[in-house]
């Protein structure tokens, strides 16, 4: 399994998936990562809607409006209102993520699919690591395993190669490889 994880990070963009979307988050991000290469947790949603939000005032847009479009019918006006908005904030966070410094971890990117920007991962694929600061980037995602490739809201994830994603077991995630025991979700102690 880790040496799997070593091949992935070489490969630029990675998409380990965990079977559980309960556990993804802040678990993930406290845990193995931490301890490896030097990396930045970021959270998605909260980019794109710190994003969004600038965006919307830019343009004199009322967040209030934006938030009803949200949940229009795929089909309406406000809808693609709303799309529109996101693909004019699109570029300044696709700026803002290659110029990191350190690898990227993205959670929380259930957005990326539902307001049809799966394009931000393929630049971030071709991207990291090439012509610009940000050496790699991770999108962490849950999966079923049910499909051979990872899923976004039932959009593949564009990768060039099955080597650029990895599944991410819970006792991976528990560090149990590491001699670590977990009782009910909470460390009991270490194990040597």
């Amino acid at each position: 399994m880790l040496h799997g994880l070593r091949n992935v990070v070489r490969d630029q963009i990675a998409v380990p998936s965990h079977p559980s979307p309960r556990r993804l988050g802040n678990q993930f991000g406290c845990g193995r990562a931490k301890r490896g290469r030097a990396r930045d947790r970021v959270s998605f949603d909260a980019l794109l809607f710190e994003f969004l939000r600038a965006e919307a005032e830019e343009l004199e847009v009322d967040w209030h409006v934006v938030q009803q479009a949200d949940g229009a019918e795929p089909s309406s006006q406000d809808w693609k209102n709303l799309l529109h908005l996101v693909s004019s904030a699109q570029p300044k966070m696709e700026e803002s993520l290659l110029n990191c410094e350190r690898h990227l971890l993205l959670v929380h990117a259930g957005l990326i699919a539902r307001y049809d920007m799966m394009s931000i991962l393929e630049t971030l694929r071709d991207r990291t690591g090439q012509d610009v600061p940000c050496p790699g980037a991770w999108v962490l995602v849950a999966t079923d395993q049910q499909s051979d490739m990872p899923l976004l809201d039932h959009a593949e994830i564009p990768l060039i190669s099955p080597g650029q994603r990895a599944i991410v077991s819970e006792p991976w995630i528990d560090n149990l490889h590491r001699g670590r025991r977990i009782h009910d979700n909470h460390e009991i102690h270490e194990i040597h």
